[in-house]
């Protein structure tokens, strides 16, 4: 089969997907077709409602051909968003396909495109989606080890109007909380200001105050074993700063001045 006629199929065949893969790991299409190409294998497992698609693309067993395609042709914005979709797709509901994918490095391609087009919001939310459906299905070490955490809390903080992009955003930070993670303050401020900027919104609601939630739970826990809590975390982490702030606590203005300043306040 050509690629042309595999195009054409709206339910692919074990054949139509050998040949958009084949293609796509070729790196030999210009940039219009790489663009098609990865839009049909995208549309292709987003509309398989069975996950017989996902299994296809499984079966196939060719996780690199979508890295090598990323790496060939993510430049593109077009295809940088079809294709960090096509990942949510392949992971969503179907963990196979997650850790194949994980494995193979994916990630660090759906890294790449966050950084190089991280003013496009399409791409920055399609790309949440997709840690957030690799880190559900058990994967979550692979998105935290590559940086995917700070990934997320940027386009969190960058596109603070794109709904869809604080929702998947919040949820895919949801499956990356560890209770001896750095990031847990910082996690519950994204989750908070996602809340207040996009008053009434549910799925955001439900997806930041679970991230709260998971925070604090996780926090208590670090501390219940003995370990430090978030502000001492940050303390650690900041010394010259913590000693700044004990040395203005120490100084009898800066303490009659915060006094007055809480006794306005009241």
């Amino acid at each position: 089969m050509d690629l042309e006629s595999a195009l054409l199929l709206r339910v692919p065949s074990n054949d139509a997907m050998h040949c958009v893969l084949t293609a796509l790991e070729g790196g030999q299409l210009d940039a219009c077709m790489a663009c098609e190409a990865i839009e049909a294998l995208g549309g292709w497992l987003r509309r398989s409602a069975d996950r017989s698609v996902q299994r296809m693309f499984y079966q196939q067993n060719r996780p690199e051909a979508l890295v090598k395609a990323m790496r060939c042709y993510g430049g593109h914005v077009e295809f940088s968003r079809n294709a960090v979709s096509a990942v949510g797709g392949a992971a969503y509901r179907y963990g196979e396909n997650a850790e194949l994918l994980s494995k193979a490095g994916i990630v660090e391609q759906i890294g790449n495109a966050m950084v190089n087009h991280s003013t496009d919001s399409m791409v920055m939310d399609l790309a949440c989606e997709a840690l957030w459906r690799l880190g559900e299905k058990g994967c979550a070490v692979f998105v935290t080890m590559a940086g995917g955490i700070e990934w997320v809390l940027a386009a969190l903080r960058s596109h603070r109007e794109n709904p869809f992009l604080q929702s998947n955003g919040c949820s895919a930070l949801c499956c990356l909380v560890d209770r001896d993670s750095p990031w847990l303050d910082q996690m519950r401020q994204e989750a908070r200001a996602a809340i207040a900027t996009h008053v009434g919104h549910k799925p955001i609601f439900r997806a930041a105050d679970r991230l709260i939630t998971l925070c604090d739970e996780a926090e208590a826990e670090n501390v219940a074993r003995g370990g430090p809590s978030v502000q001492q975390n940050h303390w650690q982490q900041h010394p010259r700063q913590h000693q700044q702030q004990q040395q203005q606590h120490q100084d009898p203005l800066h303490r009659q001045q915060h006094q007055q300043q809480q006794q306005q306040q009241q």
